[in-house]
């Protein structure tokens, strides 16, 4: 764990440095960033990172102990205190130092003239209203991950990053890994008779990302999209994240229902996509 504190080093600033630390500790404690039993650097590592004496920190963490803040435990380390008093966190932290910790996510609405239009949307997905949190879930399917080999794709995972460094330089291609889009291509061709080639193919980090893309270049704001209805929430989120609005179709035992589609097409705008997923559909198959 990391404490970027910015301390104030001029001599003629009228608060000792052990105090400054002791101050910025105490206001991160009692704000909530640093949680309870996490544990704080070691005294000779924070005082390397503030570039100040082992014994400024050391006076800190002394006085912290002392009032009940921290706990110390041998062999370990010293830690935030499992139970902080309720009158010292109801006591106002001092805002004499200024503190910078950053471990807590942003929860305040973002302010619409600092960002742009697509991370307000993006802000607003990825916190839904109060009713949002009594939709029932459905959740599909994973596997059972206690019978994945770990010890076997270890092996082999050293294996490979040992042989080779280049992946180190960050000189991939950007399209993926050519061999195994090669591997791709063969596989979908012989389990799903596509015939394409490993240039047609782009590997991502999964299909939030994917479909980060597709958004990105096929779709402008204020296009319709036609979705499963019900479908995968996740993807609504995305292309609405980017200014799409969604036309909910019903889905039958064969996936999206092409009638619906069309009917709901001669109604409003026609969609200029459709996100379809009939082979794994969310949450009937």
């Amino acid at each position: 764990m990391e404490l970027p504190f910015t301390l104030d080093l001029r001599p003629d600033t009228g608060v000792a440095l052990h105090r400054q630390v002791y101050e910025q500790i105490r206001t991160a404690i009692l704000t909530g960033r640093v949680r309870s039993q996490q544990k704080l650097p070691a005294t000779r590592q924070l005082a390397q990172s503030l570039c100040v004496s082992r014994t400024t920190i050391t006076q800190s963490y002394d006085q912290l102990i002392s009032e009940g803040y921290l706990e110390t435990r041998p062999g370990a380390g010293t830690f935030v205190s499992p139970q902080i008093p309720d009158h010292l966190l109801s006591s106002p932290a001092h805002a004499s130092v200024s503190v910078s910790v950053s471990e807590e996510p942003i929860r305040e609405p973002i302010g619409e003239n600092c960002v742009s239009a697509f991370a307000q949307r993006l802000y607003s997905t990825a916190n839904p209203s109060q009713s949002d949190h009594h939709s029932l879930s459905f959740r599909y399917w994973r596997p059972d991950l206690s019978l994945f080999p770990i010890k076997q794709w270890q092996r082999i995972v050293n294996r490979h990053s040992l042989a080779n460094t280049e992946w180190m330089a960050y000189s991939t291609d950007p399209m993926g890994h050519e061999p195994l889009r090669e591997a791709i291509a063969q596989y979908i061709f012989q389990s799903r008779a596509v015939s394409c080639q490993p240039e047609q193919i782009l590997i991502t980090q999964g299909t939030q990302q994917a479909l980060g893309l597709i958004a990105q270049v096929l779709l402008n704001e204020g296009d319709a999209i036609a979705l499963e209805n019900p479908g995968y929430l996740s993807a609504r989120k995305v292309f609405c994240s980017y200014g799409a609005v969604p036309i909910p179709i019903p889905v039958d035992a064969a996936g999206l229902n092409v009638a619906a589609l069309e009917k709901a097409s001669s109604r409003q705008s026609p969609p200029k996509l459709v996100n379809e997923t009939s082979s794994h559909q969310i949450p009937t198959r």
